[in-house]
């Protein structure tokens, strides 16, 4: 549908093309608690030529409105969605700091998916364990034992394996991914990022852009 909105100035028109997609089955739990819960994607950053004159394409179609038009759009927005989680989760891949399996256990599957969705929150052990239902001793022992490290650190790691992500899909500052991912500045995101894979961010980003397969675009 149709909208137009005017708003300020005497300046020329700007046209947005928005659109929506609906999964018809949810994604697979390691997959959907790896993503943050807006995912950026910024062509320029990724390199991905091909993006330009899909636009141009999805453009024409607007203002044509031939015929197909929206299973032109419908199967555009399928590669679309698969690029911007490919890349997204490459970056992550990269940092080799993908999330856990499944967890079977309902208290600890709790905190890990509060870590994953909310990872800029300033979780701390009593918070974590309360969400559990847990006591804190409880709660760290029975985390480490099933996810392999204990609650601070897996939350550190889900913090850097989403800047890892940001790093090889958008082309936002450190700082910006700094706050995404829960640090403060760019600063303290810098020496856990550098700690963590011997490199600073912007070298990781440089990397993960060189690095990517040459038909990845298409």
């Amino acid at each position: 549908m149709d909208a137009t909105l005017t708003y300020g100035g005497r300046g020329a028109t700007t046209k947005l093309l928005c659109g929506g997609f609906g999964l018809a089955e949810p994604l697979p739990d390691p997959v959907r608690t790896l993503l943050p819960r807006l995912l950026l994607f910024d062509a320029a950053a990724t390199g991905l030529t091909w993006l330009a004159p899909v636009l141009t394409l999805l453009q024409e179609e607007a203002n044509g409105a031939e015929p197909g038009a929206q299973a032109i759009f419908a199967k555009v927005a399928d590669v679309f969605v698969a690029q911007a989680l490919r890349s997204y989760l490459n970056g992550s891949q990269q940092a080799g700091l993908l999330a856990p399996g499944p967890l079977l256990d309902p208290a600890i599957r709790r905190a890990t998916e509060l870590m994953h969705t909310q990872p800029a929150h300033r979780w701390t052990i009593a918070e974590l364990a309360r969400e559990a239902g847990m006591s804190r001793t409880a709660f760290c022992t029975t985390f480490t034992n099933l996810v392999g490290d204990p609650p601070m650190r897996h939350l550190a790691r889900v913090r850097l394996s989403m800047a890892a992500g940001h790093l090889a899909t958008t082309s936002a500052s450190i700082h910006q991914i700094a706050r995404l991912a829960g640090y403060d500045n760019e600063a303290s995101l810098s020496k856990a990022f550098k700690r963590e894979f011997g490199i600073p961010p912007g070298h990781y980003r440089t990397r993960a852009l060189s690095t990517r397969p040459a038909n990845a675009g298409t």
